[in-house]
């Protein structure tokens, strides 16, 4: 049903670019979503503002791929999440510098394709997950994937210099059941946590590495380059 969302493609479409919007006190379940497949995706600059009812502000039901840039957006609270991308297909996911601030389930959710094999890279840079008036009991972790039928070779997974702030102690998941330690989360703030503190299960068993977390994000702060402007927001 397109009844319940903002802006709603229901055949294959490419190269959709959504950019410097406010969206307030927003009632519609989904913002942008795509009903089948989506081949490129450029999300930036936007301020997305919950009404009670925002499930997904972001979703593809098929599969998305391509290059896919998801950037410089705040993002205020959401029943479900603020990314739900239940299929992909082989591209490069960029997903930086965002404010992502009381989500009920989980911020991001990428799903593959049931017996797909995909080649792709993420990258996600630079956000901060803030889940403050939400609290740790969520349905999920605050990043979410699935490494069904990918190997070490077609898999290039990072996520690095974000600020997680009361998501609990898990900050990663493999909602496959994989348990592969393919995700590089090096260098970032874990609610304060240091290095002795964290172990492969704070990711799920599927980070590869977790080295230099920050013990302060204004330790990270310094960390960024100058175009990684937080104080914006």
């Amino acid at each position: 049903s397109t009844a319940d969302n903002t802006i709603y493609f229901g055949g294959a479409v490419k190269n959709v670019v959504f950019t410097n919007n406010k969206v307030l006190a927003c009632l519609a379940a989904r913002t942008v979503r795509a009903g089948k497949t989506l081949e490129g995706f450029v999300c930036s600059d936007n301020y997305f503002e919950d009404g009670g009812y925002s499930f997904d502000w972001l979703r593809t039901d098929g599969a998305i791929s391509g290059e896919v840039v998801i950037e410089n957006n705040v993002v205020k609270g959401s029943q479900q999440s603020f990314i739900m991308f239940m299929a992909h297909g082989n591209g490069n996911f960029t997903i930086q510098n965002n404010k992502i601030y009381d989500m009920k389930c989980v911020a991001i959710d990428i799903r593959t394709t049931a017996g797909v094999k995909c080649t792709s890279t993420f990258n996600v840079i630079h956000n901060v997950l803030d889940n403050t008036n939400i609290g740790t009991t969520t349905v999920w972790k605050p990043v979410r994937f699935r490494f069904n039928d990918y190997t070490g070779e077609t898999l290039d997974a990072n996520v690095n210099l974000n600020v997680y702030i009361n998501w609990g102690t898990t900050f990663l998941e493999d909602a496959s059941g994989a348990k592969v330690g393919w995700v590089n989360m090096d260098n970032n703030y874990f609610d304060g946590l240091t290095a002795d503190q964290l172990t492969a299960e704070n990711f799920d068993n599927i980070a590869a590495s977790w080295a230099n977390p920050f013990t302060s994000v204004e330790a990270l702060e310094k960390s960024i380059p100058s175009v990684y402007d937080f104080a914006k927001y």
